[in-house]
């Protein structure tokens, strides 16, 4: 038996699922860019995370558009799984419980960008 990016005992079929769950979290650039941010350092800021979600792009409106995702589908998506935690009063986030478990992915897939399709984080 081995176990699942939760540390978990499980079954190949659970491995599997858990392969999945782990890409379908990766299917969006705001999450990706979110987790590689807390790789890097821990905590963070939403307001920095924020910016780096922005990128190049003007502020006002796309800016809003972005924090107001990030409050209502990214965050909340990240921190039920386990990987990160957020903390509302002061906008604060910081690597969950279940980190780990998703950490040697993200190096891997870091440390390798341009063998990834699109880009990466």
């Amino acid at each position: 038996m081995t176990s699942n990016i939760s540390g978990g005992p499980h079954t190949a079929r659970s491995d599997r699922e858990s392969l999945d769950q782990l890409f379908a979290l990766l299917s969006h650039h705001h999450r990706r860019q979110i987790l590689v941010l807390l790789a890097a350092a821990n905590p963070r800021t939403v307001d920095a995370v924020t910016q780096v979600c922005l990128g190049s792009r003007e502020g006002g409106r796309e800016e809003e558009r972005i924090r107001i995702e990030l409050h209502h589908v990214h965050l909340p998506k990240l921190e039920a799984e386990g990987y990160l935690e957020w903390d509302q009063t002061t906008d604060t986030i910081r690597r969950g419980r279940d980190f780990e478990a998703i950490e040697p992915a993200l190096e891997l897939l870091t440390a390798h960008p341009d063998a990834l399709p699109g880009t990466w984080p």
